[in-house]
């Protein structure tokens, strides 16, 4: 599981909740965060479509690194590889 900051996230992505996922697996991480499946390889490119360009970069992050869930939560830092907000 890769360990994202809700920093990395647009504050539009944040009001929309889990929402923002759209097509993707979202559940809400308590009251500050998500936890957001990853889908495989041959669907990924077909499930980001669409989504916010916050959004798809970290997906893609996580598919890079072969990471099946992303958890988001506000206590996580910030890293270099994402743009944060």
């Amino acid at each position: 599981m890769l360990a994202l900051s809700t920093a990395h996230l647009a504050q539009a992505t944040l009001e929309k909740g889990a929402d923002a996922f759209q097509r993707l697996s979202a559940f809400e991480k308590g009251e500050y965060g998500w936890f957001v499946y990853v889908p495989e390889p041959q669907l990924l490119e077909e499930l980001v479509e669409g989504l916010t360009e916050d959004v798809a970069a970290c997906i893609r992050l996580a598919a890079a690194q072969d990471m099946q869930w992303i958890m988001f939560d506000r206590d996580v830092d910030v890293i270099d590889q994402l743009a944060s907000h």
